[in-house]
């Protein structure tokens, strides 16, 4: 590690449009010597002149990394390129599967990401499809985050830290895919360091990726009788150890007396992170639970950026009011 001075292909077509976003102002002491960066201004600059895009305000330094407490281990940046053949944004299309864990202490964070590969209208809002490692490729990608009130694009170059060969952070299980990897770079450069990631909760996170509210809402114990066994589908932000009682992957006797159908729609028995638990132990486990609540107006403004619409009741959809 090198210390620095200041820091401050889907199968449809997807139309996109910029729309209002405002590019992200670092703020600061360093601040003030930084000019805004367009991601588009910087990419054709970086082609006209034949070079690969260095970040001046998150440069490929030790403060990129840490604020407080420097880890113990080599880091080296390099590019995609230099780490495997033929990187790629996106390797066939995003999933929730694409998000596993590195060195950096944000499994937060990766929750959230992974709830957004489930919706293509919020993933292409906060990870525009403009931009890939073969057209107009200049080593720079941009990402858009819900910032106090506006959508700001966070432009950053793709030198990312390794140790070993091997990603330092957030990554995919395809080893040339890289739009976790970058979008976590971008957070953190929004952030401060990576190691202020460390830390923090997934509604915070939903918040910065939709524009929408979130709640957390808490437990009451209450008297059921009779009815169906009700099940909730969890997941470990570190996409492996699983929960082993009633109703996990290895629990046959119970999944051996509901339909055949039903089983195979719903159990994967492998370890991915990803399992059922009864509501009734869920709710002894667990005493909250995040919810992101999305308003009619994101809504709108994401389907005129990306073309995609929501099939939500939008009568049952939280309204905007100032």
């Amino acid at each position: 590690m090198t210390d620095c001075e200041g820091l401050g292909p889907a199968q449809w077509i997807l139309v996109y449009d910029r729309g209002e976003v405002t590019p992200w102002n670092p703020t600061g002491p360093a601040a003030a010597s930084f000019d805004l960066l367009d991601f588009y201004e910087e990419r054709d600059k970086c082609i006209r002149e034949n070079r690969l895009f260095e970040d001046p305000q998150f440069p490929a330094c030790d403060r990129a990394i840490y604020y407080y407490e420097k880890p113990n281990v080599d880091i080296v940046w390099k590019r995609p390129g230099d780490i495997v053949k033929n990187p790629q944004l996106i390797v066939d299309n995003h999933s929730r599967f694409d998000v596993r864990q590195g060195k950096v202490g944000d499994c937060w964070f990766l929750a959230a990401v992974a709830n957004l590969t489930l919706y293509d209208q919020l993933f292409f809002r906060v990870v525009p499809p403009d931009q890939s490692f073969t057209e107009k490729y200049a080593g720079i990608f941009h990402f858009q985050f819900w910032r106090y009130g506006i959508w700001v694009d966070v432009v950053v170059d793709d030198l990312l830290p390794t140790v070993d060969g091997e990603l330092y952070s957030m990554h995919s299980a395809e080893k040339n895919e890289f739009w976790s990897a970058l979008l976590e770079k971008a957070y953190a450069k929004m952030y401060g360091s990576y190691e202020h990631l460390v830390g923090g909760t997934t509604e915070e996170a939903l918040e910065d990726f939709t524009g929408g509210l979130t709640e957390n809402i808490y437990y009451r114990m209450v008297n059921y009788e009779g009815g169906e066994e009700m099940l909730v589908r969890i997941r470990n932000p570190w996409g492996h150890f699983e929960y082993t009682g009633e109703w996990s992957d290895g629990d046959n006797e119970r999944w051996n007396k509901v339909s055949a159908d039903q089983k195979r729609s719903m159990l994967i028995e492998k370890e991915d992170g990803e399992f059922w638990m009864s509501l009734k132990i869920f709710m002894r486990a667990f005493e909250s639970l995040s919810v992101c609540n999305l308003t009619a107006e994101v809504m709108d403004e994401i389907y005129e950026m990306t073309g995609k619409r929501f099939s939500m009741d939008r009568r049952h959809m939280w309204r905007e009011v100032r």
